[in-house]
């Protein structure tokens, strides 16, 4: 396991400490071929993996994990990739690969032949068929929600739950068929945090369904006190978000990350992910 792994107290969530510690973990993560080949997997993480962070100490890896090497058009459909330690990784060697997100961001890599699409997920400016692979790391719980903190003011506006289902379609247009969408959600009880939802049983079986993949592979993880685990679905059904990470997406503008009460199991945001596998019709 990676030393960073082993440390039992993070940084305070959300301060910029805490993105150095989770940017030094996750680049632990990608070097321990043992953790690794858990995920390529689905086998039990080694214990206290990733006690104190996010969901994206076991989305990263089990993105990258299922996703197959060699040449390909890959879309990052929510700019949760767009890192430098996740850049320069293997996996998107001999890739043509474009991020899609609503607005610029302070990095951006087009030294390293990288695009960048400005746009709505739910209007993609792309012709059909044209991705082998979309990667989209917990971004569709965001759709038609306030995004006014990652835009700007002209992305407040809230539509209804469902607007995912629109962006769900164009991820569906623009891959090609038998192409693949790994996507990842938050998971448990179901919940409207204004910027956000969290996904429960009976809307993930919606969501699949609204793709009607020819495919479909479902992952669970779950946190604890002693880190993210693979978990059955039946055992994340109660998972909430941390009691802070709701007050600041209820009303993020003007909120003191730093001051905010960290819970009990030092849960910073989400407390279980759905990972979903969908492969097009041919």
């Amino acid at each position: 396991m990676p030393e960073s792994l082993k440390s039992p107290s993070p940084p305070h969530p959300w301060t910029g400490e805490y993105f150095e510690y989770r940017r030094d973990v996750i680049r632990g993560i990608f070097h321990d071929a043992s953790v690794l080949a858990d995920f390529a997997a689905r086998r039990p993480l080694p214990p206290g993996h990733g006690v104190g962070l996010d969901e994206r100490c076991v989305e990263y890896p089990w993105a990258l994990a299922a996703l197959k090497p060699g040449p390909g058009r890959l879309l990052d459909a929510g700019s949760a990739l767009n890192h430098p330690e996740l850049l320069d990784l293997p996996a998107f060697t001999g890739k043509t690969m474009h991020i899609l997100t609503l607005a610029p961001e302070s990095h951006c890599a087009w030294s390293a032949g990288i695009s960048y699409i400005y746009a709505d997920l739910r209007d993609i400016p792309m012709r059909d068929g044209f991705y082998e692979r979309i990667i989209s790391i917990s971004t569709l719980e965001h759709v038609g929600f306030d995004n006014s903190v990652f835009a700007g003011e002209a992305h407040r506006q809230c539509a209804p739950s469902d607007a995912y289902k629109r962006a769900l379609g164009e991820l569906g247009r623009v891959l090609t068929p038998g192409g693949e969408l790994l996507v990842t959600l938050p998971f448990g009880r179901r919940e409207n945090l204004r910027m956000a939802q969290q996904f429960d049983s009976a809307m993930l079986a919606e969501f699949i369904q609204a793709f009607d993949p020819a495919l479909a592979e479902k992952t669970f993880y779950r946190y604890s006190l002693e880190g993210w685990q693979l978990a059955e679905e039946a055992a994340c059904a109660e998972a909430s978000y941390a009691g802070w990470a709701i007050d600041y997406f209820m009303n993020p503008h003007g909120y003191d990350l730093a001051a905010a009460p960290v819970d009990a199991d030092k849960a910073p945001a989400a407390r279980a992910v759905a990972c979903l596998r969908l492969v097009k019709r041919g």
